[in-house]
């Protein structure tokens, strides 16, 4: 079994089997969507094609086998596997097991599946929430699409993107605008630093290279030898001999 998560974005009838479903334009803008392969990225659609042919056209519910969806959609199975769990993965759906391994046996109750798939309630909050931190974004002139890509390098550190955890990024980028930085230039310099925040430019810290510890010579500043240690230092003050080592 199947549960398309959201499944109330895009059904758009509560007591029938709908002609057609919902494709929001919000999907072009959707990371965890457009990072799948294109094969699942074709399969979505595909299911909630499938879940509107559920008895309950709310459930979201597609009770079929994965044999059964590669005929209908007329795929190869293991291809529809590989998208399916794929798809879970990125959260647009919920499987019981037995949609890519057998139950162990006959009775083996597949209930309790659903406990990790967002409510209506949830999903509203979570899209007030987007809302919210996309106009005060864009306040601050911040492109969305900067904002999105960005969120994604923080998921790749394994950052948290909660709710609560994006909220102080916010205020902190807020803080930093009002201090006199720029909410663009920060996103995009963390974004390429791979940075989880942001930082101004007078909290820029940067570690030198290998190569910038072995060439770097300011440790020697205010060194300068007696007058009766000759040999090291040149007239110009140049230390390339000290670092020429012995001969």
């Amino acid at each position: 079994m199947i549960t398309i998560i959201n499944w109330s974005k895009y059904q758009s009838y509560k007591d029938r089997k709908p002609p057609w479903i919902r494709f929001h334009r919000s999907m072009l803008d959707n990371y965890e969507f457009q990072m799948m392969s294109a094969e699942s990225r074709a399969l979505l659609p595909m299911l909630w094609l499938l879940a509107c042919e559920a008895e309950d056209p709310t459930s979201g519910e597609i009770n079929l086998e994965v044999k059964v969806i590669a005929y209908r959609l007329r795929r190869d199975e293991k291809v529809i596997k590989k998208s399916v769990a794929e798809l879970e993965t990125s959260g647009f759906i919920a499987c019981a097991d037995s949609v890519t391994k057998p139950l162990r046996n006959r009775n083996e109750s597949v209930t309790g599946f659903r406990k990790n798939v967002p409510t209506e309630t949830e999903t509203e909050t979570e899209t007030e929430t987007e809302t919210e931190t996309d106009a005060r974004l864009a306040r601050l002139g911040v492109d969305k699409a900067l904002w999105i890509e960005y969120l994604g390098t923080r998921r790749k550190l394994k950052c948290n993107n909660s709710e609560r955890a994006i909220n102080t990024l916010v205020n902190r980028i807020e803080k930093l605008v009002r201090e006199g930085q720029n909410a663009t230039a920060m996103l995009e310099e963390a974004n390429a630093q791979s940075w989880k925040t942001v930082y101004s430019a007078k909290e820029e810290k940067h570690e030198p290279t290998a190569l910038q510890l072995a060439t770097n010579t300011d440790w020697a500043i205010g060194l300068r030898p007696e007058p009766d240690q000759p040999g090291i230092w040149d007239d110009e003050g140049d230390i390339s001999k000290l670092l020429e080592g012995p001969r």
